[in-house]
């Protein structure tokens, strides 16, 4: 299924995918200008921000496409070269995420704490104190770039706990 400059909005799923649910044998581009915003799954005894449930293959192949509430899931997910994912503070679960175009996230905290972690790895930004974050979780490749809005100054620990970068307004 292709899709170009699409608006999913206010969707509840019952169980995953908000607003999409792309089954193993699916595959699924976006194009153009695509905004997911208040898509929602019911997760049993709680209500949780999803847009896409992707078990099978997701590409964002040009064009900007917006996140609010994520993509869970084991299948991959690809953003091609030239093309930009805007996740925000949102979480990106897939056994593969191949970055090839450019992923915008934010760190935003309270003053206390925020971190971005790949889940195979023990590789990580953090402050360990809660904050809101965007996380991409899987196994993470490719040759493009993840662009930080950084809400804070403090020090942040960049891709590996041992190593530190402060960030100064």
């Amino acid at each position: 299924i292709n899709f170009t400059n699409v608006t999913f909005k206010d969707n509840m799923a019952g169980q995953n995918g908000g607003a999409i649910y792309n089954d193993t044998l699916g595959t699924m581009t976006f194009a153009g200008v695509n905004t997911f915003s208040n898509n929602k799954r019911n997760a049993g005894k709680y209500v949780a921000a999803n847009d896409i449930h992707n078990l099978g293959n997701v590409s964002v192949v040009s064009g900007t496409t917006t996140l609010s509430g994520g993509v869970t899931g084991t299948g991959t997910f690809t953003i091609d070269n030239g093309a930009e994912l805007y996740i925000g503070t949102s979480n990106i679960t897939q056994s593969e995420i191949v970055i090839n175009g450019t992923v915008f996230a934010d760190v935003l905290t309270d003053g206390s704490a925020a971190y971005i972690d790949r889940a195979d790895k023990a590789e990580n930004i953090r402050e360990n104190n809660g904050g809101t974050y965007a996380k991409l979780l899987g196994n993470v490749t490719g040759d493009g770039s993840i662009n930080l809005n950084v809400g804070s100054v403090g020090t942040y620990a960049m891709f590996s706990q041992a190593n530190d970068i402060e960030i100064n307004a």
